[in-house]
């Protein structure tokens, strides 16, 4: 039997979540609704915040703001794969396969998707549930996850709504 891979969704609070002004909207609406299937399957997710002092807010699962508990990890800048915090509960729950979402291209999912080629450990990234960097173009994002399909999976998805 396959195991359920766990979501973490990236999130870094230089960028504001409650309104999607400067992101693509495909890419918010794909972060919500892989939450939201990962909520209904009851499969395992957790967030990291990114870039940010520890005390501020970030996306949550269910739409809200995640608030400093368990599974969210503060990631600065740097592989969540070398946040012994995350690794402890990486192995607690198994060690499945990663599927990251959210964040920015400029630090967390590139330095974790390294890190996740070195280390042996199944990784993939959602790209179209990934947000531009603050400092690359939306082409400028592409050939991010182009590249970074040379250490992990990078693949899309298409969402079809039933009714």
């Amino acid at each position: 039997m396959r195991q359920q891979p766990l979501l973490v969704c990236v999130s870094t609070p230089a960028f504001d979540y409650s309104t999607v002004g400067g992101y693509p909207l495909r890419a918010a609406a794909n972060v919500g609704r892989l939450i939201k299937l990962w909520e209904t399957r009851e499969a395992p997710y957790t967030a990291v915040r990114s870039g940010g002092a520890r005390g501020q807010n970030d996306l949550r699962p269910g739409g809200a703001l995640f608030e400093a508990g368990e599974l969210v990890f503060d990631s600065v800048r740097c592989s969540l794969l070398r946040n012994h915090k995350f690794r402890s509960f990486h192995d607690d729950i198994g060690a499945p396969p990663i599927m990251m979402i959210g964040g920015g291209l400029e630090s967390t999912i590139v330095a974790t998707a390294i890190d996740a080629y070195w280390f042996n450990i199944q990784l993939t990234v959602i790209g179209d549930a990934v947000y531009p960097a603050r400092n690359l173009t939306v082409g400028e994002c592409g050939t991010v996850l182009k590249i970074l399909s040379n250490f992990v999976d990078v693949v899309n998805l298409e969402f079809v709504e039933n009714d």
